[in-house]
């Protein structure tokens, strides 16, 4: 006895890698001729751009530019200065689950910087970089709901699962600008030592198939007015939209923000500022699905072939933010 079954089709994305890489490169750096004898290395600020990145069959290549603030004192002098230097990296990693098809988020942990002092005009400099890659593959479950007509002799079971999955993994580059001044009641910037940008967790919502994605980007950094040193902080909200195909109004946007580049100039006492950044996000939805569990029939023998088949099961997910102080003593 033959019959024909109702089928539904569950397309989807599958989270296959969470995995971390990390690269160290070192450079030896002439200081420039415009700039001092350096004395002493104070301190090194590192900040990591992601700028490309490759999908192949079982790896992942990510290249970027590492960003260096090196504060020293130069010779017979008792302020420090800044030298800024560029160190280009290159993350390569063997994963057999991803495919050359496959989505690939990519955001940097954390950059840890060095610098040497070799000689009055060389520096040794060495920066660790590590990376955390999301790879997504795209699959199709067929399932079996039903009956595709009606039997009066044969009598069907059908349950009803909960199932929760990735419908959409979407990116968009993206880039703004700002100029930037010192309220009143602080001094005026008259030399930029370092600056560093942070994004904040990004708030997302959307409407139809348009992802609203609004957040905060926080630019600090260290500056000198006169003979003495301030510390400054703005904020720089952008937003942006992505569309994708498809309505799903039961989904839960899941965004992040990783930086490709960070231009600070001083200008007059103002600060340009032009940021090149990526969104990633993913779109979970929740739906119940009906499949047909069990059969009989009352005239003819059946045989029966099951097969199992794994839906994602809700977890719980979420942020919470910490704070950390440290108490450092400077020689200085």
């Amino acid at each position: 006895m033959e019959l024909d079954f109702q089928r539904a089709r569950l397309e989807h994305y599958e989270p296959v890698v969470d995995a971390v890489m990390s690269q160290e490169v070192t450079a030896e750096s002439i200081v420039p001729d415009a700039f001092p004898d350096v004395s002493r290395v104070v301190c090194t600020f590192g900040d990591a751009y992601i700028i490309t990145k490759q999908v192949f069959a079982h790896s992942a290549k990510i290249t970027g530019s590492t960003h260096l603030h090196v504060l020293y004192i130069p010779e017979g002098e008792n302020m420090p200065r800044s030298l800024s230097l560029e160190l280009p990296f290159q993350c390569s990693g063997d994963f057999p689950q991803i495919g050359e098809q496959d989505i690939v988020h990519e955001s940097v942990i954390s950059v840890n910087a060095e610098a040497r002092l070799l000689n009055p005009r060389k520096l040794f400099i060495k920066a660790e970089v590590k990376l955390r890659i999301h790879c997504f593959s795209s699959k199709c479950i067929e399932v079996v709901c039903g009956l595709a007509m009606e039997n009066a002799h044969t009598q069907i079971q059908t349950s009803e699962h909960k199932c929760h999955s990735i419908l959409a993994a979407l990116e968009k580059s993206f880039s703004f600008s700002d100029t930037l001044r010192q309220s009143q009641a602080k001094p005026a910037i008259e030399e930029l030592l370092t600056y560093h940008a942070a994004p904040t967790n990004v708030d997302a919502r959307y409407i139809g198939n348009k992802l609203i994605c609004k957040g905060i980007l926080l630019l600090s950094g260290l500056y000198r007015s006169g003979r003495e040193l301030f510390p400054m902080q703005f904020e720089l909200p952008f937003s942006q939209i992505l569309e994708f195909e498809g309505s799903f109004d039961e989904g839960t946007p899941d965004t992040s923000l990783s930086l490709k580049g960070v231009e600070c100039t001083l200008r007059d006492g103002e600060l340009d500022v032009v940021i090149d950044a990526v969104i990633h996000a993913t779109i979970w939805s929740h739906q119940v699905v009906t499949m047909l569990s069990d059969l009989y029939s009352t005239a003819e023998p059946l045989d029966v072939e099951r097969n199992m088949i794994s839906l994602c099961t809700h977890a719980e997910r979420g942020s919470s933010k910490g704070t950390v102080r440290k108490f450092c003593e400077s020689g200085i």
